[in-house]
């Protein structure tokens, strides 16, 4: 398995996969690829497996957020905004390797460290791979709906 970084020629297969791993409808899925493949300030891991993407995290050097803001300086932390492992791909470690991937370039942009936040039942898997909690909120879901949210971060070195 190879994670690198996506490209143009990787956008149709990830937005399959969006829709399938994450599922997101096809316009969610696609005005997120389009819009971040073009950018300087986030991409796409993306882990390769038998020449199909097995899985893929979303990068931001940056990302400015209120909830999390109240916790944590995130100008100093680079972000996690997504990760999600194709069905077919599940239980072989691809999310731990994607996360491990990430703190690589969390590095390279001179961070201390990566914050995500996640519902209540992922925690074990992040707290798994190294991360702690650090607050907690309420986040409006898509469809309107407050749900409890954990800020979760990962110090690298």
């Amino acid at each position: 398995m190879k994670i690198r970084i996506a490209n143009e020629g990787d956008a149709l297969e990830l937005i399959k996969l969006i829709q399938l791993a994450d599922n997101r409808t096809l316009e969610v899925a696609s005005k997120k690829v389009k819009k971040i493949i073009k950018s300087d300030k986030e991409f796409f891991l993306i882990a390769v497996k038998n020449n199909k993407i097995a899985g893929y995290l979303l990068f931001a050097i940056v990302e400015e957020d209120e909830n999390a803001s109240r916790f944590l300086d995130t100008t100093k932390f680079s972000c996690i905004c997504w990760i999600a492992v194709h069905p077919d791909f599940r239980n072989n470690n691809i999310g731990t390797k994607l996360l491990l991937e990430s703190e690589k370039y969390a590095k390279k942009y001179r961070k201390i460290g990566v914050w995500l936040d996640c519902r209540e039942k992922v925690v074990k898997f992040y707290e798994k791979n190294g991360f702690s909690v650090v607050g907690k909120y309420d986040k409006e879901t898509s469809s309107g709906q407050l749900k409890p949210c954990y800020l979760m971060i990962k110090k690298v070195n």
